[in-house]
This record gives structure tokens, sequence and C-alpha cells, in this order.
């Protein structure tokens, strides 16, 4: 019998490599860190590669909080 669990809270880091999903030339893997909490309804980015260009920065950050099920990183 299968029982499924929820996860309150998590960090998850790891590096990011699918630059074809934003649509943009392959880069250097970036390191990302997520922090999400269920409770308090709480999910950050924070992209750890400082050298990426600002805009670059900001749309890896919203296309991971729109496309990361925080569900499914806890069980990987």
């Amino acid at each position: 019998m299968i029982t499924e669990r929820e996860v309150d809270k998590f960090v998850s880091i790891f590096d990011f490599e699918n630059w074809a999903a934003l649509g943009l030339p392959e880069q250097l893997a970036t390191r990302v860190m997520v922090v999400h909490d269920r409770k308090a309804g709480l999910t950050d980015v924070t992209i750890l590669n400082k050298k990426l260009a600002l805009d670059t920065h900001e749309r890896l950050a919203q296309w991971l909080k729109t496309h990361v099920d925080t569900y499914e990183i806890p069980r990987q």
C-alpha cells in the first residue's frame, strides 16, 4: 500500500541546464536554489550564478516559478 506524503518545507539546490526551454542559446550550467514552505504559501527561487545578465536572471527565475512543480522536487 502506497501512502502519499506531503513535504511542508524544503530547500533544493540544482544546476539548471535547459536553456532551450527559455528560447535562449545554451549557456553555462547555472546553480539555482528553491526554498518552499507549503503552510506559508511561499516559494522563493534564487539564481546563484551572479554572472548572468540581469534580464536573463529575471527571466529564468520567473520561468522556474511558473514551470517547476514544487511537489515533485522532494520526490526526486
